[in-house]
């Protein structure tokens, strides 16, 4: 039997997402989506439609799904870890459909949202400046995020027991 990587992996995914606090960095919140390979008790839940999470990409947006089930149990053992760090002005849920794949397979995937480069974020400053705000200095903002990414992807550990 060949491996398909195309093809759905042996495992129904699970998501959840956690709120990590950037202490060494004036407690900024980072909120962390987590897929990871769910028990046999999820086997199907996580393609069936009236089963599979729902979540906000943007708040006031209509929800969007995913195959994955919210809070499912996870599958015991040790898994590889894929850390997504989403685009400039992304979102750690632009890509479920790669994340919840990827946890079919047996990983886990862990996706942080860059708090302050987010496309909620982006929006917000936006806003402000048609409103008459002042932008923040573009190569002091880029400076930040080059120093923070690393360092918000690297701090986090996750456990699921």
């Amino acid at each position: 039997m060949s491996y398909d990587s195309f093809a759905r992996g042996p495992f129904p995914a699970g998501v959840r997402t956690i709120l990590a606090t950037d202490e060494a960095r004036g407690a900024r919140s980072l909120p962390i989506e987590a897929w990871y390979p769910a028990t046999g008790a999820h086997d199907g839940q996580d393609v069936d439609a009236a089963m599979r999470d729902r979540y906000e990409l943007l708040p006031g947006f209509p929800p969007v799904d995913q195959e994955a089930v919210r809070e499912a149990a996870p599958r015991a053992g040790r898994y590889p870890l894929v850390a997504f760090s989403h685009g400039f002005g992304g979102h750690r849920r632009q890509t479920t459909f790669l994340c919840s794949h990827l946890a079919s397979h047996g990983y886990v995937v862990a996706a942080v949202d860059h708090t302050g480069n987010t496309i909620v974020d982006m929006m917000r400053m936006m806003l402000e400046a048609q409103s008459g705000g002042r932008m923040p200095d573009p190569l002091v903002a880029l400076r930040q995020f080059i120093e923070l990414r690393p360092a918000e992807l690297l701090q986090q550990s996750l456990r699921f027991d």
